[in-house]
């Protein structure tokens, strides 16, 4: 993609098709831009650029863990001021690496939602426990978001909903939770 400066503002075309033998291009100001200043955080912050390629919406990422974390007292009061009962077995740090890995790239950071998807702390309270498991499960196809049964074990699929309802509560903050 040709990448020109004018003045400070970088900018770069888009191919929106071909007629009669002409090539329609429109400028997309700010995209360039904004992936090197996204670029420049990830390599500060010390991140791999390979681990942070993006796959298609309708493919979901795994990451799986080899043993089930147990639930704290203070996870499971967490889940409890949220709305729900609380999951058994779930983890909100075993959530949130799962939230960064399968949900952050449509529904924001720290599930703050974006303009792609609603925001989760939300939908941790209105949906409960069962009616965000079953979304999780068999996705929003009309809106964009696959299923994720079979893709995610029901286990991480608690812990996703242990973190949003952590969020949702207020208990958790912004960031990376506590191990």
């Amino acid at each position: 993609m040709p990448v020109l400066g004018i003045g400070t503002r970088r900018w770069s075309f888009f191919s929106a098709g071909f007629s009669a033998g002409l090539l329609a291009a429109f400028p997309i100001f700010g995209f360039v831009a904004c992936q090197e200043r996204s670029a420049d955080a990830k390599v500060e912050a010390g991140v791999d650029a390979t681990a942070m390629q993006t796959t298609p919406a309708d493919t979901p990422q795994v990451v799986e863990k080899a043993a089930a974390p147990e639930t704290t007292a203070r996870e499971t009061t967490q889940a409890q001021a949220a709305g729900a009962a609380a999951p058994a077995g779930a983890d909100v740090y075993q959530g949130w690496k799962m939230y960064a890995v399968n949900c952050e790239r449509c529904h924001g950071q720290d599930a703050l939602g974006s303009a792609l998807a609603p925001d989760l702390r939300k939908s941790a309270t209105t949906l409960g426990h069962d009616g965000f498991v079953q979304v999780v499960k068999s996705g929003r196809t009309a809106k964009g978001m696959p299923p994720f049964e079979g893709a995610l074990a029901p286990q991480k699929i608690e812990s996703i909903y242990a973190y949003a309802a952590a969020r949702a509560s207020g208990d958790l903050g912004p960031g990376r939770p506590k191990q």
